[in-house]
């Protein structure tokens, strides 16, 4: 087969918006999307990704499950065999295929809203408490408030504006990705700009509600600090969680020390946490970061994120840039 390569792939990075698509010297397994020439003789690369890692089987799974539904011609049939693959995904062991499945079944009941017929439904609802990928979760949570809002068992949901509307006729996670960061590019007031972030944040995923806070301490814009503390107690998910301590750490200022302190007895944000003391390196901070390195020098309870030379480091250095510091 050949397959004619023109140009880069491209990214949703302004900075870099097309990357190559092979690395020198790079080999291994890879799944190709492909179209076919008009002469026939070829195909043009409209994507590709490496299978590889502990994704590689759920998309494997994926495509070929995507190739062979192509081939059904009838709507309706193709709709509830769609459906069928889609909640034999969402039992999988494969996190990645979970989430994927969950995202192309919230698509699918606006499009085939027929195929969720009442078995499928109750199908859809045992498997739910099942599933352990956070997005997919998400996801799941959103498709079932929507069958019961279609059931009349709880009221419809408010009015959206267009931009809203689009928003959420968007299916994957990297168009909606697109769209928030988009939103923090607008030349509006923070006040504005907050309104649409809070409202997105209302209708997001946890991976897109973790890049969101990622995005805006990556913009050093100080303002977020506030609501980025707001959103933390009702934050369920532990990775966006760690983003948001991250961000404090990046965008706060010494009056934040204190909460900061608080979430660093957590274990699971004690790295994060010691890490954003580190750039207040106000006295109590320092005091803190001391403190935790004494209980581990004496036996405490070990934190495999935290090696103790690390954090002997940080007490000594202050921050340079401890996360990217090689480990030391």
């Amino acid at each position: 087969m050949a397959v004619k390569v023109v140009g880069h792939r491209p990214t949703l990075d302004p900075r870099q918006p097309s990357i190559p698509y092979f690395k020198r010297g790079v080999k291994g397994r890879f799944v190709a999307f492909l179209g076919q020439r008009e002469d026939g003789h070829a195909y043009d690369l409209i994507d590709l990704y490496a299978a590889r890692g502990p994704d590689a089987e759920g998309r494997l799974a994926a495509v070929r499950a995507a190739a062979r539904l192509a081939r059904i011609e009838e709507a309706g049939l193709k709709a509830r065999e769609t459906l069928a693959w889609l909640l034999e995904a969402l039992g999988s062991e494969h996190r990645w295929l979970q989430g994927h499945a969950a995202r192309d079944a919230h698509h699918l009941l606006s499009v085939a809203p027929a195929a969720f017929d009442a078995r499928a439904r109750e199908r859809l609802g045992r498997i739910a408490g099942r599933v352990r990928d956070p997005d997919a979760r998400w996801w799941l949570g959103r498709l079932l408030e929507r069958l019961r809002d279609e059931a009349g068992a709880a009221p419809l949901g408010p009015r959206h504006d267009p931009w809203e509307r689009a928003f959420l006729a968007l299916v994957t996670t990297e168009e909606r990705l697109a769209a928030a960061l988009a939103v923090l590019e607008e030349p509006q007031p923070f006040e504005q700009r907050r309104a649409r972030v809070r409202w997105i944040w209302a209708e997001a995923e946890p991976s897109l509600r973790r890049a969101l806070v990622e995005a805006t301490a990556a913009r050093h814009e100080a303002a977020w600090v506030a609501e980025w503390r707001l959103r933390y107690p009702g934050e369920e998910d532990p990775e966006v969680r760690e983003a948001l301590v991250r961000a404090v750490g990046i965008l706060g200022s010494a009056a934040d020390v204190p909460w900061l302190i608080e979430r660093s007895h957590n274990p699971r944000l004690l790295r994060p946490a010691l890490v954003a003391l580190a750039r207040r390196a106000t006295p109590e901070a320092r005091a803190r970061l001391e403190a935790v390195a004494r209980a581990m020098e004496q036996g405490g309870a070990p934190a495999p994120d935290v090696p103790l030379e690390w954090l002997r480091w940080l007490c000594t250095e202050g921050l340079g840039d401890p996360e990217g510091s090689g480990g030391r």
